[in-house]
């Protein structure tokens, strides 16, 4: 049997379209968090590192069974010692492929550097997370972003830089997590009895940093909610004047 060149390009063509057929996209999981982020959202520091993203994941599957929470999905591919480069580093080849729909970035000041390079490592998370942030919207995520917690060999200085990066973050038009006032203890190191080393938290860290994720945080953005703003002129002052 012969073919012409017309008749084997048709045969071409539908060929390629019977395998891409075959071969349907598989669309993100609009129900999916996943925690990307270094040791501590990993677990570390907790029994069976069953931490504090393990802790919250039990409150989430509590409100699914009581029928106040949708039913989440979540997914862990946290790992010890990254920071803002390394998640950049690992995004398309370990985060895309969870087709989640949210992704809560969660690192520290401690991974960067910032104890012994100061302020550039402060001024290189925040050019970092900005462009984090980016991809994350870019690719159909919706991003959410814990706050730097403390460590035990930060000092006064370690510890500004901290505070003036969680300011930074809470200004940013995206949700975020105190995780640090769940665990400071007012001058940058753990509290007392909360911590396993000098960087990770123990059962005890870990339960009060999830107790600072607010339950309803994913369904209120699920369904919509927007993000609360200040509203100018809504304050007053007194002067001069005892209450």
């Amino acid at each position: 049997m012969k073919f012409t060149t017309a008749a084997l390009l048709i045969f071409s063509i539908c060929l390629g379209l019977s395998c891409t057929a075959q071969v349907p996209e598989t669309k993100a999981d609009s129900l999916k968090i996943v925690y990307f982020g270094s040791s501590v959202p990993w677990g570390y520091g907790a029994t069976k590192e069953h931490g504090y993203t393990y802790v919250f994941n039990n409150i989430l599957n509590k409100r699914s069974a009581d029928g106040t929470g949708k039913n989440w999905k979540t997914a862990n591919i946290s790992k010890g010692g990254d920071n803002t480069i390394k998640l950049i580093a690992r995004w398309g080849k370990e985060l895309m492929p969870q087709k989640g729909k949210y992704v809560v970035y969660a690192l520290s000041l401690g991974n960067e550097g910032i104890h012994e390079a100061g302020k550039p490592r402060l001024d290189q998370f925040k050019t970092n997370m900005t462009k984090l942030i980016d991809m994350a919207r870019d690719s159909g995520y919706v991003p959410i972003i814990t706050n730097c917690y403390t460590r035990n060999d930060f000092n006064k200085k370690d510890y500004a830089f901290v505070k003036d990066l969680n300011l930074w973050i809470n200004a940013l038009d995206v949700p975020s997590v105190n995780v640090l006032g769940a665990v400071d203890n007012g001058f940058g190191k753990w509290a007392a009895g909360y911590w396993s080393d000098p960087a990770h938290p123990n059962n005890s860290g870990h339960a009060e940093m999830a107790y600072t994720i607010v339950p309803s945080l994913f369904d209120a953005l699920a369904n919509g909610k927007p993000q609360p703003k200040w509203v100018a002129g809504s304050h007053f002052s007194l002067k001069g004047k005892k209450i």
